[in-house]
């Protein structure tokens, strides 16, 4: 069940069917849904799924080539780049078409992608002069693209600062802390496990 966490999933209960993502995972057969269709077509808030009949993914991801232009980073990312020797390698990746890792984004309503994983080789296919990269478009919530972004891109404490992270500073933690403080209470964001460390600490100091 644990790898259901932050997806979108149908689950079979008796006769019904029911589309949702999965907030929180209690134990093997138990498991909190949020922004869930029935199968009918009504629409709830929340589902508790006691012992479903069955529980599967749903496929939200289409590979699209996608201008650059209309693409940003998520608000989340504040980290600042650095240069990196990787920019002939990434120029054949992109000539030849297959790229070993394809920018992960969500399309807005108003036509724009908001990169949620991958932002570098945006950046550097931009650099080298491209209009458009290939790209992963998921189909994710405001609260699954957020924990996504922490889970890829948040080191632990005892990983930090690692280069291959583009963290410079305890200072670049805490600014994409505070921007996710913006959009989510503590209490959200410690569910977010590279988080929790640093809430703690947060916590103790204001004791």
């Amino acid at each position: 069940m644990a790898n259901f966490e932050g997806r979108k999933v149908n689950v079979k209960i008796g006769k019904r069917d029911y589309v949702g993502w999965v907030d929180s995972i209690f134990n093997d057969r138990k498991v909190l849904l949020r922004d869930v269709m029935r199968d009918d077509g009504e629409r709830i808030s929340t589902v508790l799924v006691n012992n479903p009949n069955r529980i599967s993914k749903v496929n939200t991801v289409d590979i699209r080539c996608i201008d650059i232009d209309d693409i940003t980073p998520i608000t989340y990312d504040v980290r600042q780049y650095k240069q990196r020797h990787d920019q002939d390698a990434i120029r054949q990746q992109l000539k030849s078409g297959h790229l070993f890792y394809f920018p992960l984004v969500r399309e807005h309503s108003t036509g724009e992608f908001e990169v949620i994983d991958g932002f570098y080789r945006v950046e550097r296919a931009r650099m080298l002069g491209y209009s458009t990269i290939p790209a992963k478009v998921v189909d994710f919530d405001d609260l699954t693209a957020a924990r996504f972004f922490v889970q890829e891109h948040v080191p632990l404490p005892d990983e930090r600062p690692d280069p291959s992270h583009n963290f410079e500073s305890q200072q670049s933690f805490i600014r994409i802390l505070r921007q996710l403080n913006e959009d989510w209470p503590f209490d959200i964001l410690w569910s977010f496990r590279p988080l929790a460390p640093e809430l703690e600490k947060l916590i103790h100091k204001n004791q």
